[in-house]
């Protein structure tokens, strides 16, 4: 990378804007970005490398040395999940809450993808709970959607309700509504992810 292409991936206009307050402004634009958008496999890995082109841009400017492979490390994988719907659903919101936490205080490119890799592990341990549902069709599916959350949670106890408590009884159920409709989005995602192909 050369010093022009550096300051490109800054966002500098010119040459004699200030690497150290470019790079704060796109570690806040890249937090915004991860925590107000949905995380679909392959954006974050699209955001990802952007975010190594960044840290690399800002080391030539500054000198700093740059390694992001310690960061680059994916986190963990045990997140205590259950075959029970509704206990996941809550240990995952509980989860979620920490790491956008730490997306929120990450001071730096490192430590942003750090937060990143942690909170990717978290949706694809979430992910890979849910069955898939045969009866609903891949394009009635939007991929990048979240549902709200008190909504999902009010389907569940109404499932719940019904004696559908673990997610291998999900299937049965006869009228394809919000919560089948998450199951299935959720098993594609995860699908993909498997797959590494991006969304």
């Amino acid at each position: 990378m050369t010093e022009s292409e550096a300051h490109i991936f800054l966002g500098a206009s010119g040459e004699q804007d200030d690497p150290e307050e470019l790079y704060e402004t796109q570690v806040f634009s890249l937090r915004q970005f991860f925590l107000t958008n949905t995380f679909v496999p392959g954006i974050v890995n699209a955001r990802l490398r952007k975010m190594q082109r960044i840290e690399e841009a800002y080391c030539l400017l500054t000198g700093n040395d740059y390694d992001l492979t310690e960061e680059m490390e994916e986190g963990g994988t045990d997140h205590d999940f259950t075959n029970v719907i509704l206990q996941t659903f809550d240990r995952f919101q509980a989860l979620l809450m920490q790491k956008r936490l730490h997306i929120s205080r990450s001071a730096s490119i490192p430590e942003l993808t750090a937060a990143v890799l942690q909170t990717s592990a978290l949706y694809s341990d979430y992910r890979s709970q849910w069955p898939d549902i045969p009866q609903l069709s891949e394009t009635e599916i939007l991929l990048g959607k979240n549902p709200d959350d008190m909504e999902l949670r009010t389907a569940i106890g109404e499932a719940a309700g019904k004696g559908i408590v673990h997610f291998a009884e999900l299937p049965q159920i006869e009228t394809p509504g919000l919560l089948l409709k998450e199951s299935k989005r959720l098993f594609l995602l995860s699908k993909k992810e498997t797959h590494g192909r991006s969304v």
